[in-house]
């Protein structure tokens, strides 16, 4: 199969309180990509696709805690944890 290439994922500020917004950048990536977060329990809150490189997310409305941004890419995929403090 396709080996997937390798992305990296760098958040600013991390971790971050709900009224921040979270800077992203990635690497790696030149292809169509879409972003996802999840909540710890897998379930998906937010998603964008036709993103940039570099963009922020507005996190208004979430609870403190353990939430992961997963950005994914014809032939790259990568995750990264996000932590929301009060």
């Amino acid at each position: 199969g396709l080996e997937k290439s390798k992305v990296e994922i760098k958040l600013q500020p991390n971790p971050l309180k709900v009224t921040d917004e979270l800077q992203v950048s990635i690497v790696g990536v030149e292809d169509n990509k879409v972003w996802k977060l999840y909540d710890i329990n897998g379930r998906q809150l937010k998603s964008c696709s036709e993103i940039r490189n570099e963009f922020s997310i507005g996190l208004r409305g979430l609870s403190s805690g353990t939430y992961i941004l997963r950005v994914e890419g014809t032939i790259c995929e990568a995750s990264e944890k996000i932590m929301i403090s009060k």
